[in-house]
């Protein structure tokens, strides 16, 4: 998928995330192409592998994480892989204010 092959470009790692449902929000940290729990139990200790284990975990199932992943600026993960798509080049200070937190610079010029 296209998110997938975003995050393993290490561009959004370290970016905290939430699931966010009609019940709550489940907090998050993207590391790779995974995710670090950050509920009350998990508190950032254990990997989850994908968005779909990640709504899982959040209690939810409705086959459809990347449009309910959220940055700190309140977009979706998706959001962020369509932006991406419309445009050949998008300026580092574009991904980081449309996210809402810095992205990994070094990847960014690697990417």
């Amino acid at each position: 998928s296209h998110v997938r092959t975003l995050t393993r470009t290490g561009l959004l790692d370290g970016v905290p995330v939430e699931y966010v449902s009609a019940s709550g929000k489940l907090p998050g940290i993207i590391r790779g192409a995974s995710y670090i729990c950050g509920c009350q139990s998990c508190n950032y200790t254990k990997v989850i592998v994908n968005g779909y284990e990640f709504e899982r975990h959040a209690g939810c199932k409705r086959s459809h994480p990347i449009s309910h992943i959220r940055f700190p600026s309140g977009r979706s993960i998706f959001q962020v892989v369509q932006m991406l798509n419309k445009e050949t080049t998008v300026p580092f200070e574009t991904i980081q204010a449309f996210i809402g937190f810095p992205i990994n610079e070094q990847a960014y010029s690697d990417w």
